[in-house]
């Protein structure tokens, strides 16, 4: 079944995958509709991003049997506000659904660096090969870049961080190839929170433009477990957001409803049988 806006479930207590809903700071996901010069939000968090140098009438585009959103890899991003970077700080997951048209040069899919300089992070494909890379801009930067590649074409790409200070685990998730761990020592930066969380291209500055289309994409302040992402390729952009299917029970025929009938011989007296 392919969702909609009107049947994706509005918070936990009705979701389909409940645990899915924990610690989800965002969820953007155009295959589930058209809303114009916005892409919202889904995550009741409110985070929605600005459509910018987009052209809402040609860049939302039909595909698949939903929509997508189409990036040029020149000057098209979407900038999603101030308050999520903040949540982002430490353990995190970032997911994407795409097509990417360019895996030969940088482009950056979801990121949360202010500046050229500043803390944050991002996922970013190209900058080696097809690979997708982790880019830690910390004290200095660094760059865990996964074992495995991606062609061009549609793909499922998450990250998750986990780890405490000076001892961090990247894992990379590549549609469904197995996870791969690496470390890094860099420790996140905290003047990462500054700027905007933006998808298709680096936070507040020109450059690494995105270059492909956006089924879908999330955020968690948390990193999801293996089984968790892959819940999210398997079930696709917005069915991991579907409401929980509503069970109907039937009453075989025969059953005896409430109670049994009386007996015709016996008759009510004073609130009593006989």
């Amino acid at each position: 079944m392919t969702e909609t806006f009107s049947t994706i479930a509005s918070n936990a207590s009705e979701a389909a995958y409940p645990h899915l809903r924990r610690g989800l700071v965002g969820a953007w996901v155009p295959s589930l509709g058209v809303t114009g010069g916005t892409l919202r939000d889904v995550s009741g968090r409110k985070h929605h991003g600005t459509l910018t140098n987009m052209d809402p009438a040609t860049d939302w585009q039909a595909s698949g049997g939903g929509w997508c959103l189409d990036f040029d890899g020149r000057y098209d991003y979407v900038p999603c506000g101030k308050r999520i970077n903040a949540l982002l700080a430490n353990h995190l997951t970032f997911a994407v659904w795409a097509r990417f048209d360019n895996v030969s040069s940088v482009n950056v899919q979801m990121s949360t660096i202010s500046s050229s300089g500043s803390g944050g992070q991002q996922l970013e494909v190209g900058r080696s090969s097809g690979k997708i890379t982790f880019m830690n801009e910390g004290t200095p930067a660094s760059f865990v870049y996964s074992t495995g590649s991606i062609a061009t074409g549609e793909h499922f790409v998450a990250v998750t961080r986990t780890g405490t200070t000076g001892n961090w685990t990247i894992t990379f998730f590549i549609d469904d190839q197995p996870p791969e761990e690496h470390t890094t020592t860099i420790n996140p930066r905290s003047d990462g929170g500054l700027g905007n969380f933006t998808i298709g291209r680096p936070g507040d500055y020109n450059g690494q433009y995105f270059n492909g289309a956006l089924r879908g994409a999330a955020a968690w302040q948390r990193a999801l477990t293996p089984a968790e992402i892959k819940t999210l390729y398997q079930a696709g952009p917005g069915d991991w957001l579907a409401r929980r299917r509503r069970r109907v029970y039937s009453i075989p025929s025969g059953a005896i409803v409430y109670a049994q009938r009386l007996p015709r011989h016996r008759t009510i007296i004073g609130g009593g049988l006989r």
